[in-house]
């Protein structure tokens, strides 16, 4: 009895430590996961410190000429959106058109507008484009394009343009 009882705990402990061993062989396959994830995440870390290091080392003219190039990208097919404000429909549909976009006209009510500027509003005079929901125009900063700031839209797009179907004096500032 006393050798079965021995050689049942001799298995024991043998099934015993090749589970510890199992286990172990899991653990060393976790960490070298998680070791190769660390050496990706530093890697790109050190790509990504090499890239700054080149910019901050750039001359002057290499950044206008990158400036530049960007700039390029940023305004292809693109146009330059005229002023609407306070036109008349005709100027308006003829601006829009040499610039190389569409126009759709509706009514709009700003009188305020016309008040705020104290401006004598007549009839069929457009409202401004900008500042309106206006999906096919983005403005665009200096810190984008330099001295070429301003509104642009893809060329063919369509704007809408608001404009008075009455008179309305705006010269008293009152509404």
């Amino acid at each position: 009895m006393k050798k079965l009882l021995i050689v049942l705990l001799g298995l024991i402990l043998v099934l015993g430590l090749s589970a510890c061993g199992e286990k172990d062989e899991k653990t060393d396959a976790k960490t070298e996961d998680t070791s190769k994830s660390e050496e990706k995440t530093s890697n790109d870390k050190k790509e990504e410190e090499k890239v700054t290091k080149t910019t901050k080392e750039m001359t002057a003219e290499e950044k206008a000429v990158i400036y530049k190039k960007n700039v390029e990208v940023l305004l292809n097919g693109k146009v330059k959106v005229p002023s609407t404000e306070f036109k008349t429909q005709e100027q308006v549909e003829a601006e829009l058109g040499a610039a190389g976009l569409k126009v759709k006209f509706v009514v709009a009510n700003f009188d305020s507008t016309a008040a705020f500027g104290k401006h004598f509003l007549r009839k069929g005079e457009c409202k401004s484009v900008f500042g309106d929901y206006q999906p096919a125009i983005r403005y665009c900063a200096s810190d984008e394009v330099g001295d070429k700031q301003g509104y642009y839209a893809d060329e063919g797009e369509t704007i809408i343009v608001g404009y008075s179907d009455h008179d309305f004096d705006g010269t008293k500032g009152e509404k």
